[in-house]
This record gives structure tokens, sequence and C-alpha cells, in this order.
């Protein structure tokens, strides 16, 4: 059984320790660690350097909501392949801090939706939705990620090291299906009102 004791004990400890900035990794089907909203609160008040929440607990935006109506000021940025990006930010989260190949899109909808273009940021994000879901496979999102920097000149090889997973020819063909039905270039340069 988990003791949040025992975990803020173990922040603090960290905390004085490194005497740098702490983001929270909240990913429980990873690290077997529950931060509910009341022990991130309590994290961030107790334990100066806890700054920033990486959240990856779905349902990620009624978390974001509920640290929020604890009035808890901790920065929080979504992860889970950006999946709920838009609805994070329409919960109170500062951001995004993800793998996405293409973080220029991931960029034009913060920017958006700061600069108050609310309707603009969610087109986009609802236009990429394909792509989103496609690279955020379990299992296989880091070779496709590889894939398409590859493709756009970044890195010479998508060969992910073992224990990894390699993307097959149906693979790549269905990458190429998403990425022509996205269309970034053009989403990216299209004005919404």
């Amino acid at each position: 059984m988990q003791n949040d004791d025992v975990i803020v004990e173990h922040y603090r400890r960290v905390g004085a320790a490194a005497d740098a900035p702490i983001i929270l990794h909240d990913y429980p089907e990873k690290t077997g660690i529950r931060l509910r909203p009341a022990l991130v609160a309590r994290l961030y008040d107790e334990v100066p350097q806890v700054q920033v929440l990486k959240l990856e607990d779905p349902p990620t935006a009624p978390k974001v909501s509920a640290i929020r109506a604890l009035g808890c000021s901790i920065g929080i940025v979504g992860g889970l392949g950006g999946t709920f990006f838009f609805e994070e930010l329409e919960r109170g989260s500062d951001g995004m801090m993800t793998g996405l190949s293409f973080p220029e899109l991931l960029v034009a909808i913060l920017d958006a939706y700061h600069g108050g273009n609310r309707e603009r940021a969610r087109q986009l994000f609802y236009d990429a939705c394909p792509l989103l879901r496609y690279e955020f496979q379990p299992g296989v999102g880091l070779a496709l990620r590889k894939e398409v920097y590859r493709r756009r000149g970044a890195i010479a090889t998508a060969f992910v090291r073992f224990p990894g997973t390699q993307i097959d020819d149906a693979m790549r063909s269905e990458l190429d299906q998403v990425l022509d039905y996205v269309d970034l270039e053009s989403l990216l340069s299209k004005e919404t009102p």
C-alpha cells in the first residue's frame, strides 16, 4: 500500500540533495505510484523544488481540474502523445511535454490558445488527432517517431535498439496515409477564425 508521507519525504530529500527544480512524472502505469491531486498539491506546497507535473494518468483533463480546484498553481504539462492536449489546456494545464515528431504542431496549438484564438487551437488539435493517435501507439510509437524524423532529415536511420520494436512495410504505408490525410503543411498554414 502506498504511503504518501514516505513519498513526500523522498521528494524532500531529493530536493535538498539536488537543489534543482523537480518535475513529478505522474505515470502510475509505469511507476506504480499514484499521485492523487491532494498529494500533488502537498508536494508542491511542502517541497520548494517541486515545480512541474508531467501528467500521464488518464483521464488527464479531469485531474488537471481537480488539481486546480485545490488552488494548486504547480506547472502542469500533458504527455500521452498529446492525445488530450486541447482538453488539458481547457482545464488549466500550461503546455505539453511529449515526443511527437512534429513539435511545431504542438507549438502552434499552444501559441493559438495562449494568444486568445481558442478556435484555431481546437481546429489544429482536432485536425491533427489522426497523427497523434497513430504515432502514440504503445510498443511502436518510438519507431514511428524515428521514421518521421528520418524522413524529415533529422536522423540518418529509424532503427530502434533492442528491446524496441521496428516498423514493418505495412506500418510505413499506414504512416504515409496518416501523413497525407493530416497534411501538416497545409494545416499549419491554414487560417482559422
